[in-house]
C-alpha cells in the first residue's frame, strides 16, 4: 500500500471532524425523557389523599344515577338554532303520537315493516328490536326497548306512544 499524501489526510481529517460535529448535534437535539424535569411526587400523600376521598364518598348519600331525558327532539331547523344560541327550544316540542292509520302496535308479534312504521325506526332499529326480543323471548316492559343501543328517551317516546307491549 502506498502512503496517504498530505492532502488525502485533510480530507479525511475533514471528514472525521464532520463525523464528530454530526454526532454531537444529533445527541444535543435527542429527545429527552419527560421525568427528567418533573418534581419528586409523595406517593404516600398522595395515597393518604385517596384513602380520605374515598372515605368521604362512603360517608356522603349515594344518588340513584338517572337517564338524562333532557335532550329533546328538535321539530323544525327554528328549534336547532335557538337551541345553539339559547339552549332551550324557542317552543315546547311536540308530544309524540301514535301513526294516525293504524292502532297501536304490538312490539313482541310486531314484523320489521310494521316497526318502521313508527316515526324514527329504520330497517337497522326494527333489526336490533326483533333480535332483542327474539333473545328475550318476549318484551316485558319499555326498559327492555331502552336498553337497545340507538334506542334513546325521544325515540322510547315515540315507541311508546305508537306501541303496546302485551
Amino acid at each position: 500500500m502506498t502512503p496517504l499524501s498530505t492532502d488525502e489526510r485533510r480530507a479525511l481529517a475533514l471528514l472525521a471532524a464532520l463525523l464528530l460535529l454530526a454526532s454531537a448535534a444529533r445527541w444535543l437535539e435527542r429527545p429527552r425523557n419527560i421525568l427528567d424535569d418533573a418534581p419528586e411526587i409523595d406517593v404516600a400523600a398522595l395515597e393518604q389523599d385517596s384513602r380520605a376521598a374515598k372515605d368521604e364518598r362512603d360517608v356522603a348519600p349515594r344518588r340513584v344515577r338517572t337517564r338524562s331525558t333532557t335532550r329533546m327532539p328538535a321539530d323544525s331547523l327554528d328549534d336547532v338554532a335557538s337551541r345553539q344560541t339559547s339552549g332551550r327550544p324557542s317552543s315546547p316540542p311536540k308530544q309524540p303520537t301514535a301513526p294516525a292509520d293504524s292502532a297501536p302496535i304490538d312490539l313482541n308479534t310486531a314484523t320489521a315493516e310494521q316497526l318502521q312504521r313508527i316515526s324514527g325506526i329504520g330497517p337497522a332499529i326494527a333489526r336490533r328490536l326483533i333480535l332483542r326480543r327474539d333473545s328475550l323471548g318476549r318484551f316485558a316492559s319499555y326498559d327492555d326497548v331502552d336498553r337497545i343501543p340507538g334506542v334513546g328517551p325521544a325515540l322510547l317516546a315515540r315507541i311508546q306512544a305508537a306501541s303496546v307491549i302485551r
